[in-house]
């Protein structure tokens, strides 16, 4: 098989402090799950600095993803 590379931005969904308090409480949880996956899948892979990630939650405030 060949193997593809993808960027960060092609697997992760980044949402504004403002769009973050639109979504509802079971859809946050659903990108918290989401992402933490995607994370173990690529840290799986040697592929992912998981601190980029935590950073991540910091600039939104540690309210989530």
């Amino acid at each position: 098989l060949d193997s593809v590379l993808v960027t960060l931005e092609e697997v992760t969904v980044c949402f504004s402090v403002e769009e973050w308090a639109l979504l509802e409480e079971w859809q946050r949880e659903l990108h918290r799950e989401v992402t933490a996956a995607t994370e173990q899948l690529l840290a799986s892979l040697g592929r992912w600095n998981l601190w980029g990630l935590l950073d991540m939650g910091k600039i939104l405030g540690g309210s989530g993803f």
